[in-house]
């Protein structure tokens, strides 16, 4: 049976290719057969849609564009200029060639107008914010929170994030525009290249802030920083670990954007996470051949020997004891 959830996630995506065609061939005094010789779309799968535009040989005024609450939008220009100009901001963004502008708002939809100078060359990648948040986190199920949840959890006012492109992005940006193979392929090539773009893209991103991937969507640098900060007390506090609600207030956020923003960073919940450097600390410490069993259990936290076997039993299919006769054979 079809999933109803990617039957929307197809339609969302598709209609929205379709949207921006119909509103070139306005803004540019065209029929929408027309307008596709200047805006070549591509439907890759059921969440990504790939969008070539330019170069144009005028320039296209008020192109308008909807964003809706679950897509998210990946802009490269790579020569020419783009203005848009978001409904209720008082600024436009520019965008210059070798400029990218990432488009995001869950909270609810946007609404904004594309001037596109004559000559310009640019790529536009769309995926929903589902599909986005499973690059960084598999396990997250955006169906569980509710849109009261998200105005807490995201920040309303944050509509985009502006970078410039990095260079090692410019040849898969190029391939996708002078691809040339047989249409059976087509689709393949293309997926793997926007996925190769989103990689190089985010961790880009992580090696120009020094800091670990984040998911793009913990929009206030503030609460990343107590995020972090929460993890860095739970390891420092190990064998005696704070509750959800010590914890948040020690890092300075409340407990909602603690628990989801953790298993966003983090990828996985705060005291699964903390179970896990615990057995990654314990496999060191095996390693290391000089600990007892005993020893091992009460430095990671346990106060009891026999609860620390049963989990790394659970977690590696082995007794700490035996994974230690295994190294010494």
């Amino acid at each position: 049976m079809t999933n109803r959830k990617i039957d929307l996630e197809t339609g969302l995506i598709k209609s929205t290719l379709i949207g921006i065609k119909h509103n070139l061939a306005i803004a540019f005094d065209t029929k929408p057969a027309e307008a596709g010789k200047l805006l070549q779309s591509n439907l890759i799968d059921e969440n990504l849609g790939l969008l070539n535009i330019g170069p144009t040989e005028k320039a296209i005024n008020a192109l308008d564009l909807i964003i809706h609450p679950q897509l998210v939008i990946l802009l490269f220009t790579l020569q020419g200029k783009v203005k848009i100009q978001f409904h209720g901001i008082d600024a436009p963004v520019f965008l210059e060639r070798g400029n990218s502008i990432f488009i995001s708002h869950p909270y609810a939809p946007l609404n904004a107008k594309m001037n596109i100078s004559c000559q310009t060359e640019a790529i536009v990648l769309l995926t929903t914010i589902e599909r986005m948040h499973h690059f960084f986190n598999a396990n997250l199920d955006m169906s569980t929170i509710t849109r009261e949840e998200l105005s807490r959890y995201y920040d309303p006012k944050k509509l985009y994030m502006l970078k410039s492109i990095p260079g090692s992005l410019s040849i898969p940006l190029h391939q996708i525009i002078q691809y040339n193979l047989d249409v059976h392929f087509k689709k393949m090539y293309l997926n793997g290249k926007i996925l190769e773009i989103f990689s190089i893209y985010f961790s880009h991103a992580a090696m120009d802030d020094e800091a670990e991937l984040d998911c793009p969507f913990l929009d206030n640098p503030d609460d990343i920083k107590c995020i972090r900060k929460a993890k860095q007390i739970l390891l420092d506090n190990m064998t005696d670990p704070p509750t959800i609600a010590q914890l948040a207030k020690q890092s300075g956020i409340n407990e909602f954007k603690l628990k989801n923003g953790f298993k966003d960073i983090y990828g996985n919940t705060i005291y699964a996470y903390l179970n896990e450097h615990r057995m990654q600390q314990a496999i060191l410490m095996l390693e290391q051949k000089n600990h007892t069993i005993n020893d091992i259990a009460y430095s990671i936290g346990y106060s009891k020997p026999s609860n620390f076997i049963a989990s790394f039993k659970k977690k590696y299919g082995i007794t700490p004891k035996k994974y230690e006769l295994e190294l010494r054979d």
